[in-house]
């Protein structure tokens, strides 16, 4: 638990293709809050924007 390395990875892999990152962030949310990994990542990354959006997603 606590592996954010391939959501960062994946989110970052969208570029500028705004409605696959949005679609990605949901589904990652949905998982980051089982998961807990969200929050162990934005600790990680304080200023990754990738992090925060998903935080504030979750």
């Amino acid at each position: 638990m606590g592996r954010w390395e391939a959501p960062r990875d994946l989110l970052a892999a969208t570029g500028v293709d705004w409605d696959r990152r949005i679609f990605r962030l949901q589904v990652l949310a949905e998982a980051g809050a089982q998961l807990r990994f969200a929050d162990t990542w934005a600790k990680a990354e304080p200023r990754s924007p990738h992090a925060l959006a998903l935080l504030a997603n979750v």
